[in-house]
C-alpha cells in the first residue's frame, strides 16, 4: 500500500471516529467549531502545497525550454520573424507549399 493510500485510510479513520464520538452527544457546538477550524487549517495548508507544486513544475518547464533554446543558438536570432507554431527544428522557417485548390500553370 502506498503512502497516499495509507494517508487516506488514516483520514477516513479519523472522520469515522469523529462521527462516532459526536453522534451520541448530538454533535456539540464546541466539537463542531474544532472540526471547522481543523478543516480550514487543512484547506489553507493544501493551498500552499498546491502553489508550491505548481511553482516547481513551472520552473522545471522553463528550465527545459531554456535547454532546448540553448541546444540551437540560431533559434534565438531567427525566432523574431516567426511564431513558435511555424518553426521547424533549429529556427528554420517552414518551406513554402503550393496552395491547394488552384490549378498550376
Amino acid at each position: 500500500m502506498g503512502i497516499a493510500a495509507a494517508d487516506g485510510l488514516v483520514v477516513l479513520a479519523v472522520v469515522v471516529a469523529w462521527i462516532a464520538v459526536s453522534a451520541p452527544r448530538e454533535f456539540p457546538a464546541e466539537l463542531e467549531r474544532i472540526f471547522a477550524v481543523l478543516v480550514a487549517a487543512l484547506t489553507l495548508g493544501m493551498v500552499f502545497v498546491i502553489q508550491h507544486t505548481q511553482a516547481r513544475q513551472q520552473a522545471a518547464t522553463q528550465a527545459n525550454s531554456m535547454r532546448s533554446f540553448m541546444r540551437c543558438p540560431r533559434l534565438m536570432t531567427r525566432w523574431s520573424g516567426w511564431s513558435m507554431g511555424q518553426m521547424t527544428s533549429c529556427g528554420r522557417p517552414p518551406t513554402p507549399t503550393a496552395r491547394s485548390g488552384r490549378p498550376r500553370g
